[in-house]
């Protein structure tokens, strides 16, 4: 008994899969860390450069691996420990060194789940069935079309799954209802509490809220208010003023 192993279609079977895990990690980092504010995480051209970069490397080094009979303990530790926060070090750049390690439990947490997802829908579904019979009956022949098809596709519904699951989780419970009074006018609005907004006035030393002036046409800001500007810093403003 021996097994016939095609490397172009190794190569391209893990550089998909690699793809995915590193399109999940990289959509969840974004919600959970500074991902988004780093340079180009905001340019989609760079950030699927990135990717494809990254999955390049491990479907590569996956491919040495069964090509020259790697299989040893040793060289699956190196995969684990070098090959793999290599991958994600090209896609996300540079990080803090904490956030950086957690990023590397997210994606290997992203690669634990997928897998047995995988197993769960290949062993005991129908489609597993089907794709089982496939390939035992030689009927399945590898497409190049399948490649940027399945890319897209789990593009699609992963940043869809993993935008909808943070909304729903986190904001939720981070929503309040603020009431704001001027020259005895009052409005309720509904606001967002952000952990990430570390802005302060520098004069009193409280917490400044950010508000659109749309928001607070009907309490006449601005009109005969006191008010002082304070220094604050964003993406592309390192050096800005707001009033307060």
């Amino acid at each position: 008994l021996h097994y016939v192993i095609y490397i172009d279609v190794l190569f391209v079977v893990n550089f998909i899969m690699d793809y995915v895990v590193l399109s999940i990690t990289t959509t969840i980092l974004y919600h959970i860390t500074t991902l988004a504010e780093l340079p180009g995480s905001r340019n989609v051209c760079i950030k699927y450069i990135k990717r494809i970069a990254g999955s390049v490397m491990g479907a590569i080094w996956a491919t040495i691996v069964i090509w020259k009979g790697l299989g040893h303990w040793g060289y699956t530790l190196v995969s684990y420990i070098t090959i793999g926060p290599m991958m994600l070090a090209i896609v996300t750049g540079r990080m803090r060194l904490g956030e950086f390690i957690k990023s590397i439990g997210v994606m290997y947490g992203v690669t634990f789940i997928l897998s047995g997802t995988l197993y769960a829908v290949y062993n005991f579904t129908l489609v597993g069935y089907f794709v089982h019979n496939m390939v035992h009956n030689s009927v399945f022949t590898p497409k190049l079309w399948i490649l940027p098809v399945g890319i897209v596709i789990c593009n699609v519904l992963v940043k869809w799954l993993v935008v909808f699951i943070s909304e729903r989780g986190s904001k939720k419970g981070l929503l309040c209802t603020a009431i704001i009074e001027n020259n005895h006018k009052k409005i309720k609005l509904t606001a967002f509490y952000d952990t990430g907004n570390s802005l302060k006035d520098p004069i009193y030393g409280e917490w400044v809220h950010i508000v659109l002036s749309s928001s607070v046409k009907g309490l006449n800001v601005g009109q005969n208010s006191s008010y002082h500007l304070i220094p604050y810093s964003s993406i592309g403003n390192e050096n800005g003023l707001i009033p307060v």
